[in-house]
């Protein structure tokens, strides 16, 4: 017996996608560089990462609020939510999907390393448990990587420390209009393709330590009001999953002052529990 509908996966997946940096509204939505005068011919490894450290502080927490179209391959119809992000370093997540418009909870997620719970008020249902039991056991839940958007959305932090770090495994390639960076981190390798102009990303491709493709992203805006350039609309190509998702950044603040209790979730008694190997996401 199905216990949680198709559109759930799409809720979960859909909400992977809010990640952000500094505190913005949405403004100018360009590829324009943000740099004042022209970078160099062609940087040395040293040179960006200077650069990219310079607009790109260590991040230890974030909050954004994204409009989030999400589509499956070889299946009609797209789900479109509005989604607020909480996350706190290194691996404490908040996922709120709400219905655009009317702002009907669809989904409440937290993760706090292993431990997962999700209340789904449109089904009066919740489950709670081990994300490391569900990849055992290859639940469609646990399949999700939900700090997959994280890394997208914090792809140049990671990047500049990995350049500036003698003992990083990371490579930096000088191409005729554009660099390559390759780096590896927590048993995945980063990919980056960076325009000449101004270091922004175009595309992003992360795999696992055995070279299997995880996701693609590519960035097709960046507010430039910001302090620094933050990415504005992204599409991400999960993979494994088969999902497309389409963000836009409506609110981005970096290294907000989150409370302990943002990270916390109690059963709620009006929702009927259901096991965790008895989720269906199809």
């Amino acid at each position: 017996m199905r216990f949680v509908s198709f559109p759930l996966r799409w809720i979960v997946l859909l909400s992977l996608a809010g990640l952000l940096s500094g505190c913005c509204m949405l403004g100018r939505e360009s590829y324009d560089s943000p740099w004042p005068a022209p970078l160099p011919e062609a940087l040395t490894q040293d040179q960006a990462s200077r650069l990219l450290q310079a607009r790109s502080p260590e991040i230890a927490s974030l909050q954004c609020q994204t409009r989030t179209v999400i589509q499956r391959r070889r299946r009609p119809g797209k789900l479109d939510l509005s989604v607020t992000l909480l996350y706190q370093s290194p691996e404490q997540l908040r996922l709120i999907a709400r219905q655009p418009g009317i702002e009907e909870l669809a989904m409440d997620w937290l993760m706090t390393g292993d431990a997962f719970m999700i209340q789904l008020p449109r089904q009066g249902a919740m489950s709670w448990g081990s994300l490391r039991a569900l990849r055992a056991a290859d639940n469609p839940l646990g399949r999700l990587r939900p700090l997959l958007v994280v890394d997208a959305l914090t792809a140049e932090n990671l990047l500049a420390q990995a350049l500036a770090d003698p003992d990083a495994q990371a490579e930096w390639k000088i191409k005729r209009e554009r660099y390559d960076a390759m780096l590896e981190s927590g048993g995945r390798r980063f990919e980056y393709r960076l325009r000449r102009t101004d270091l922004l990303p175009e595309r992003l491709i992360i795999s696992d330590d055995q070279g299997k493709k995880l996701a693609r992203i590519y960035y097709e805006g960046f507010n430039l009001d910001a302090d620094t350039p933050v990415p504005s609309a992204m599409k991400i190509v999960d993979v494994l999953s088969g999902t497309i998702l389409r963000v836009k950044v409506k609110v981005l603040k970096r290294n907000p002052a989150l409370k302990n209790a943002v990270f916390q979730m109690q059963p709620n008694p009006r929702l009927r529990y259901i096991p965790p190997d008895e989720l269906q996401l199809d």
